[in-house]
C-alpha cells in the first residue's frame, strides 16, 4: 500500500522508492541473475573500477552503505574473486580494489544494466527521468548538508 508523500517522513518514501526498484520487484537483480551478480555488487564493481583501490570505509560513504552490510558484501565478492583486500596502514582499515576477474564481470554486466535504465527511463519518459534523476543529487546533497547542521541555504542545481 502506497500512502502520500506528505504524509510520511522524507526519508521514509525514498527507502520505499528504493526498495521498489530493488526488492519488491528487483529489476536491477534480474537482470544480473545470470551472471550470479547483485545490484549492490554491480554498484561496488563500478565504483572500484572507476576510483581504483580505496579504503573499504570510503567506498561505504560512497554508497550508503553501513559498514555490517558492506563487510557482508565485500567477503561474498572476495570469495568469489571479484575484489582482493589488504590491510590498510593502521591495520583497522582495508583497501580494497576489483579484480581483472570483476573488472571483466563488470563490462559484461554494465550493458544489462543500461537495458534496465533504458526501461526505467521509458517509463518515465525521457524528460521526467532527466528530472527524477536530478531531483535525487540535488536530496542527496540538500539531507548530506543538512546533516551536517547546513541550514537555510537551498539547494544547488
Amino acid at each position: 500500500m502506497h500512502y502520500e508523500l506528505r504524509y510520511l517522513p522524507l526519508a521514509l518514501y525514498v527507502r520505499r522508492v528504493a526498495a521498489d526498484l530493488a526488492g519488491g520487484e528487483p529489476v536491477y537483480d534480474e537482470a544480473f541473475r545470470p551472471l550470479g551478480l547483485r545490484s549492490t555488487q554491480y554498484t561496488i564493481l563500478g565504483v572500484l573500477c572507476k576510483e581504483g583501490e580505496m579504503k573499504q570505509r570510503r567506498v561505504g560513504e560512497l554508497l550508503a552503505l553501513d559498514r555490517t552490510t558492506l563487510t557482508r558484501v565485500l567477503k561474498i565478492m572476495e570469495a568469489n574473486r571479484w575484489i582482493s583486500s589488504i590491510p590498510g596502514v593502521d591495520r583497522r582499515e582495508r583497501l580494497v580494489r576489483a579484480s581483472e576477474e570483476g573488472r571483466k564481470l563488470f563490462e559484461e554486466a554494465t550493458p544489462r544494466w543500461g537495458e534496465v535504465q533504458d526501461r526505467l527511463k521509458a517509463a518515465f519518459g525521457a524528460s521526467q527521468w532527466d528530472d527524477v534523476l536530478r531531483l535525487a543529487e540535488r536530496m542527496s546533497h540538500g539531507a548530506g548538508r543538512a546533516a551536517r547542521g547546513g541550514r537555510n541555504a537551498p539547494i544547488e542545481t
